[in-house]
């Protein structure tokens, strides 16, 4: 529109850092940063998402769910199933807020090695959290009861 190219908000190729070799290299330092955590996201959720990395769109969210590059949109794609066209759920990218103080404590908590139950919560608790903020049913709600209440009651100390 107007001399602008139109990309989908969810997209994977929304680029709000500006093109350049300087953002790449600003992502990858952010990566970097966090590669264990990034790690541990990935190993938790690999049969869910295609790829787990760093955002640069989100400032209060901890994470999202973005689509792929020639991937659709989640509203299209449970319609496609739902006509029962055959079609297989796509794997979609899991961008994380490196800024988030949530992800920062998950950053800290994962470098020791008892925490890693705790972590793997967290991780799929947040999982669900990207699924109910774009709108897509969760796959097991009771599983995130479940995990809500456990990691509530640590938090509360009882």
């Amino acid at each position: 529109y107007d001399g602008h190219k139109l990309v989908n908000a969810m997209s994977e190729k929304l680029d709000l850092d500006g093109d350049g070799e300087e953002a790449e290299k600003a992502r990858e330092a952010r990566d970097e940063a966090l590669k264990g955590l990034l790690e541990r996201f990935e190993r938790v959720l690999s049969d869910r998402v295609g790829q787990v990395r760093t955002s640069t769109r989100l400032e209060d969210s901890p994470v999202c769910l973005v689509i792929p590059d020639g991937g659709l949109a989640p509203h299209i794609e449970r319609l496609m199933r739902a006509q029962k066209l055959g079609m297989p759920p796509q794997k979609r990218v899991l961008e994380i807020n490196p800024e988030h103080p949530l992800i920062k404590r998950l950053d800290t908590l994962n470098s020791d090695a008892k925490n890693v139950g705790d972590v793997s919560e967290w991780i799929e608790v947040l999982y669900d959290q990207a699924l109910l903020a774009e709108g897509s049913p969760l796959e097991d709600p009771a599983a995130l009861a479940k995990r809500l209440t456990t990691l509530m009651s640590k938090a509360a100390g009882v």
